[in-house]
């Protein structure tokens, strides 16, 4: 993921999964990177990356379907 750049972070893995899924059907690759913490499995992070010519589109995408 060289170059990609962070362009939202999900508490949950269901919530990152869908934007994920949003992100694709508009033909934006996406990757989600997770941060699990097996001690503390309620601070878990799941950060969705995009390639740089995406990161606007995408973040556009994504507060659509959190509003």
């Amino acid at each position: 993921m060289k170059n990609w750049v962070l362009i939202h972070t999900f508490a949950q893995n269901y919530l990152a999964v869908i934007a994920k899924e949003v992100l694709e059907d508009n033909n934006i690759d996406a990757n989600i990177f997770s941060r699990i913490d097996s001690s503390y499995s309620h601070l878990s992070e799941f950060e969705i990356y995009v390639k740089p010519e995406d990161e606007s589109n995408a973040k556009e995408l994504i507060s659509k379907i959190e509003n």
